[in-house]
């Protein structure tokens, strides 16, 4: 769209070279904006580290501009635009989902663990059951049905086995309903979604109506949905 349709559609309008213009400060504009962001959220990550807090933030994003700076060099040349293709591919067909799938495992199934598991053995069972039993089915039915090409019948196989291990680790618990709900199934989401939510309130310690049908949802996509669709989509392309 940016590079093929724009331009065309610009060339049959009145005045083609001020609106060439305007799209490629656009375009220019829309670039900067992308950097800013991804420069600013790789410098808070590296500050947050141990050995990135001893540095000045404006010396690590000098540092990472110039990184960029430099990747960007051999996109320049006449073999550039084949090179931006390849590249483009590969970041959007494999490494967003799995950074997709990555996110979603660190905020569903690794925050907040630890603390889970040292309340009590009960806890601790039911975690790795609930755990184990959503990431090994995954793998194994992902890949299965991706191979012969029957998705669907691989999303429903895998939500009845998601089902069974769901009841499976409630009754290892031995909870009351809600409260293995709370502490096992939303293990970790159910904080940052809460986090999120209470940012809205008028009164920080008064929880609003519709903030336990957000976690849920919020909880239930992040940790249980995404990751499987995201698992198909990534083993689909290959």
């Amino acid at each position: 769209m940016a590079f093929y349709t724009y331009p065309t559609a610009v060339d049959t309008m009145s005045w083609p070279n001020f609106w060439a213009f305007i799209l490629g400060s656009t375009l220019f504009m829309l670039g900067i904006d992308s950097s800013f962001s991804a420069i600013e959220a790789s410098v808070t990550v590296i500050s947050d580290t141990q050995w990135g807090s001893k540095m000045p933030r404006a010396f690590i994003a000098f540092v990472l501009c110039l990184v960029g700076f430099i990747g960007s060099i051999p996109f320049c040349f006449n073999w550039g635009f084949i090179f931006f293709d390849i590249v483009d591919h590969y970041l959007t067909a494999y490494l967003l989902n799995l950074i997709g799938i990555l996110q979603a495992f660190g905020c569903g199934w690794f925050f907040d663990v630890a603390d889970t598991i040292a309340k009590s053995n009960k806890h601790k069972n039911s975690l790795y059951v609930l755990s184990f039993g959503y990431w090994i089915p995954l793998m194994i039915i992902t890949i299965v049905f991706t191979i012969t090409k029957d998705n669907t019948l691989g999303y429903i196989i895998f939500a009845v086995c998601q089902l069974l291990v769901i009841i499976t680790s409630f009754i290892i618990s031995g909870m009351p309903f809600g409260q293995w709900y709370n502490e096992i199934m939303m293990c970790g989401v159910r904080k940052i979604a809460y986090a999120c939510s209470q940012i809205t309130r008028k009164d920080e310690n008064e929880v609003m109506w519709w903030e336990p049908i957000f976690a849920f949802y919020w909880g239930i996509t992040t940790k249980f949905i995404n990751p499987c669709i995201l698992m198909f989509i990534l083993l689909g392309i290959f």
